[in-house]
């Protein structure tokens, strides 16, 4: 269901978050004054047991938990997500859950997608998210769905495209690109922070695409990350021209009057780094 909160109504509001210790996690935390921060398995209905005024549920398995074991992955988004409605029913509060772009269908066509485009999760993992953006949409009285793009940020791990590719390039190992026509909308995390902080505050909206709303071909991608790091390895396989998948943020825009601020060409040189990262901080 939408968000029903009238404006001011969060002002003192104790917010939880689970996931705390990922991407995203990491760097939304500092943006947060007092948060309350679930630990543990959300599997487990008593990681929920406290009282809170707003849950950010950003806990959940990745695709590389699916490859090893795929049933304990699918309880932990679809279980978890119902223990954490459960605990939003109980506490009255408004429940913020980060799903994915991957419930879209895939169709190859190269318009934005907007939250009403056709669904048609291809994986098990996207499956799962849309299981549990279900239980959030028909059993919570107040939540909101953020459907995240290709998220990218310093630290990000090997188990996304453009954590992958750094990871090889730094280790001096080559980084295959299979379908480098294929075009993908990436977002900085920090631009993905302040549009959950924008969303805990206040938003009418049941969904919203969160996203930078550019298709990006991901061959271009390892070009500009292969260009900022000397001797860089990079192979591109042949996939033809490959599927374009981007979205359409007028109503993140209108809804929770935020906009991304994190150029890709800004966010590469941010992922590159090394130290502490000046683009977060001055954004926090």
């Amino acid at each position: 269901m939408k968000s029903k909160m009238p404006e001011g109504a969060l002002d003192g509001a104790r917010i939880a978050i689970t996931g705390s210790r990922g991407l995203i996690g990491r760097h939304l935390l500092p943006s947060l004054r007092d948060c309350l921060v679930l630990d543990g398995d959300v599997r487990d209905p008593s990681v929920f047991g406290h009282h809170f005024d707003v849950l950010i549920h950003l806990a959940g398995a990745m695709p590389r938990h699916f490859a090893s074991n795929e049933h304990v992955a699918y309880a932990v988004n679809t279980v978890g997500t119902a223990n954490a409605v459960a605990a939003c029913r109980r506490n009255r509060a408004r429940l913020l859950f980060a799903s994915t772009s991957g419930v879209y269908a895939r169709n190859g066509h190269s318009e934005p997608l907007d939250e009403d485009a056709p669904i048609a999760p291809a994986s098990m993992y996207a499956a799962s998210k849309l299981e549990a953006e279900a239980l959030c949409r028909t059993l919570a009285s107040d939540s909101v769905v953020l459907r995240l793009f290709n998220v990218y940020g310093r630290d990000q791990g090997d188990d996304m495209l453009i954590g992958q590719l750094v990871d090889r390039m730094k280790r001096g190992l080559i980084a295959t690109v299979h379908s480098p026509l294929a075009g993908r909308d990436f977002i900085h995390v920090a631009d993905v922070a302040r549009a959950i902080v924008a969303a805990t505050a206040s938003c009418p909206l049941a969904v919203v695409n969160v996203a930078a709303g550019i298709a990006t071909p991901v061959g271009d991608v390892a070009r500009a990350l292969s260009a900022r790091l000397p001797g860089a390895k990079v192979t591109f396989g042949s996939g033809g021209v490959g599927d374009v998948v981007y979205a359409d943020t007028t109503a993140a825009r209108e809804a929770l009057g935020w906009a991304p601020s994190v150029s890709l060409d800004a966010g590469l040189d941010d992922v590159v780094g090394s130290g502490p990262s000046a683009l977060l901080a001055a954004r926090r």
